[in-house]
C-alpha cells in the first residue's frame, strides 16, 4: 500500500463522496492497489463518475435501485434552475441604473411633464399575468399638438434619432435604444368620451437594459443544486425505509417536479421594449400557483422527515403532553383562566372600554407636516358628507384624469370601517355623536409620490372637495 503518496491522496479525496465507514476504507484500498498495478497516478473520469453515482445511491440508502438516483438528479436540476433564478434576481438588484439625461425635454419640449418615478427592478406586467423589468414613466396631458398623433409621434422619433437613439417600429408608437437604455413611446387619443373623462395623453417609458454578471446565475445554480441534493439525501434517509415510504416519497416528489414544469417552461421573453426575466414563468399567472404548491409539498416532506424518527423535537412535544396529562387539575385551571381572560376582553371590547377615550374634532383633520409625508404615496381627498352622488362621481373621474393612480380611489364613510377609525380615532371606535361632524374621504394610492401634484391639480377645485392631503403610507 502506497499510503501517503500523491496517488493515495487523490483517491482519498474522491472516496470522501462515500459515507464514512468500512466500505469507504475498503473501496479506497482497492482502487489505490488497482491504480498502482496499472501505473495510473490518479482516478480516471470513468472511476469518478462511477464512485459519485454509487456514493449518491448509498447516501440515499438505495444501493440497489436506480430510480432514486434519477429522482435525485432531476431534483438537482430543478434546484439549479431555482437557484439560478434567485441569483439572477439578486444580481438585478445590484445593477446600477443608467442616467436618463433630459429625455423629457427631448420627447416633450415645452410641455409640462408629469411622472418620472424611479423604476423598480421588477414590476407586474400591465395585464397582471407576469412580471417584467421596471419602467420610469413620463407623461403629458393632451394639447392640440399631441392630439395629432401621427405628426407628434414622428417628431418625437426624429428628435430622439438626432440625439443618437436607434428607433424601431411598434404597432402603436415606437421604441428606441441607446447606451443600455430602452425607451417606449405612445400617444393615445380617446374619442367620444364624456366631458369629465380624459381623452388620453402622450407618454414615454424608459428602463435600463443591463443584465447582472453571469456569475450570479451560475453561483445560484451551483448552490441550488447542492441544497436540493442535501435535502433529498436528508428526506430519503429518514423516510424511505419501507416500500410504503418509498412509494409515497416517489409519488410526492414526482408531483412536485411536475408542478414546477409550467413555471420553468412558460417564460418566453419577447423582444424589447417589453423584455422580461428568463424566470418569469415562476411568477406568471399560470406558473406561480403550481410553483407555490410544489414549495408547499417540499416543506411538507421536510416536516415529515424532521419528525419521522424519535428525536429531540418529538421527545419534547411528547414530554410536554405527558406533563399536561399528569397535572390534569392545573392544566384545566390554566385553560379556564385563559378562556375567562379572553371572554372578559371581548366583553370590554364590545362595550368600548378597551380603547382610550376618543373625541375627534369636527371638520377636516389637521394636515401632517410635509417632512413626514413628502415621500408618501397615500392621499386622502376629504369630501363634504352632503356631497351629491354626481359630485362624488366627478371627483372619482378627476382622480382618473390625473394618470397618477396606483389603485382606484375608494370612498371611506362607514364609521365602523378600519380606515375611518384609523383616521379619526387611531384605530379606536368613533363616538356616534362625533360622526356627523367628520367628513368622508377618498383614500387614493398614487403610482408614485412624485405624481401628487398631478392629482392635486385635477381634484382640488371639484365641487364637494374640502381638502386634499397627503397622509403617511
Amino acid at each position: 500500500m502506497d499510503d501517503g503518496t500523491e496517488r493515495y491522496r487523490r483517491y482519498r479525496r474522491l472516496v470522501r463522496a462515500y459515507p464514512p465507514g468500512p466500505r469507504r476504507d475498503e473501496l479506497l484500498d482497492t482502487m489505490v492497489e488497482v491504480a498502482a498495478t496499472a501505473g495510473r497516478r490518479g482516478p480516471t473520469p470513468r472511476e469518478r463518475i462511477n464512485v459519485f453515482g454509487y456514493a449518491l445511491r448509498t447516501r440515499l440508502r438505495r444501493p440497489r435501485t436506480i430510480g432514486v438516483l434519477v429522482f435525485a438528479v432531476v431534483l438537482m436540476a430543478a434546484g439549479a434552475y431555482l437557484g439560478a433564478a434567485a441569483g439572477n434576481r439578486i444580481g438585478l438588484g445590484q445593477v446600477t441604473a443608467q442616467p436618463t439625461g433630459d429625455l423629457s425635454g427631448i420627447v416633450f419640449p415645452g410641455l409640462t411633464v408629469w411622472g418620472g418615478k424611479p423604476a423598480d427592478v421588477i414590476e407586474s406586467q400591465p395585464d397582471g399575468e407576469g412580471i417584467e423589468y421596471g419602467w420610469s414613466v413620463y407623461w403629458v396631458r393632451h394639447t392640440d399638438a399631441t392630439r395629432d398623433v401621427a405628426a407628434y409621434t414622428a417628431g418625437a422619433r426624429s428628435r430622439l434619432a438626432a440625439a443618437g437613439w436607434a428607433t424601431h417600429d411598434l404597432e402603436e408608437g415606437f421604441w428606441a435604444s441607446r447606451d443600455g437604455l430602452v425607451l417606449r413611446f405612445e400617444d393615445i387619443v380617446f374619442t367620444d368620451v364624456p366631458y369629465y373623462d380624459s381623452d388620453g395623453g402622450a407618454r414615454f417609458s424608459v428602463r435600463g437594459d443591463a443584465q447582472p454578471p453571469i456569475w450570479f446565475d451560475r453561483a445560484g445554480a451551483v448552490l441550488g443544486a447542492i441544497v436540493a441534493l442535501l435535502l433529498t439525501v436528508y428526506v430519503s434517509r429518514r423516510i424511505g425505509y419501507s416500500s410504503e415510504g418509498n412509494g409515497l416519497l416517489g409519488i410526492f416528489t414526482g408531483i412536485m417536479l411536475l408542478l414546477l414544469v409550467p413555471g420553468m417552461t412558460l417564460s418566453q421573453p419577447p423582444d424589447p421594449p417589453g423584455r422580461e426575466p428568463w424566470w418569469n414563468g415562476l411568477q406568471s399567472e399560470l406558473g406561480a400557483g403550481p410553483a407555490y404548491i410544489a414549495g408547499f409539498i417540499a416543506v411538507l416532506l421536510l416536516t415529515v422527515a424532521f419528525f419521522h424518527k424519535k428525536g429531540l423535537p418529538r421527545r419534547g412535544i411528547r414530554a410536554a403532553g405527558a406533563f399536561l396529562l399528569r397535572n390534569e387539575r392545573a392544566t384545566t385551571a390554566a385553560v379556564l383562566v385563559l378562556v375567562g381572560c379572553l371572554a372578559a376582553y371581548g366583553i370590554l371590547w364590545l362595550v368600548n372600554v378597551t380603547d382610550p377615550p376618543c373625541h375627534p374634532r369636527a371638520g377636516v383633520p389637521v394636515a401632517a407636516p410635509d417632512s413626514e409625508v413628502r415621500d408618501s404615496d397615500r392621499v386622502h381627498i376629504y369630501v363634504d358628507p352632503q356631497a351629491t352622488p354626481e359630485q362624488r362621481n366627478l371627483i372619482v373621474a378627476a382622480t382618473r384624469r390625473s394618470w397618477a393612480l396606483g389603485e382606484e380611489a375608494e370612498l371611506v364613510w362607514q364609521p365602523g370601517s378600519a380606515e375611518f377609525r384609523e383616521q379619526y380615532c387611531g384605530g379606536g371606535k368613533v363616538p356616534a355623536e362625533a360622526v356627523t361632524g367628520l367628513p368622508h374621504f377618498f383614500s387614493v394610492k398614487l403610482s408614485y409620490a412624485r405624481d401628487y401634484p398631478a392629482l392635486l391639480d385635477e381634484v382640488r377645485d371639484q365641487a364637494g372637495v374640502l381638502s386634499v392631503q397627503r397622509v403617511p403610507s
